[in-house]
């Protein structure tokens, strides 16, 4: 009688141990769910802050070369004018 009563205490504790795990382990199924979803956004803002970086990168060799086009314009027009002031 000793020795069952020992066993079914033993049992229960056994149980409630397990039980007490088992909701352990989900919660830390659920940071890991949670750290992952996270992991997701962050790797999309870092790919979307890549893509704006790309773009602004263009957008600064574009409006260079606008300028400096528009320079040699300006240089071509005024060197043209000396020119033909100088022939007259």
């Amino acid at each position: 009688m000793l020795l069952s009563s020992f066993l079914l205490k033993l049992s229960e504790e056994v149980r409630a141990r397990l039980e007490d795990l088992r909701g352990r382990e989900r919660e830390v199924k659920d940071k890991i769910s949670a750290l992952e979803k996270r992991l997701e956004r962050a790797r999309a803002c870092g790919e979307l802050a890549e893509k704006i970086r790309g773009g602004i990168e263009e957008r600064r060799r574009r409006r260079l070369r606008d300028i400096a086009d528009e320079a040699l314009r300006v240089y071509g027009s005024l060197t043209s004018y000396t020119r033909s002031a100088g022939d007259s």
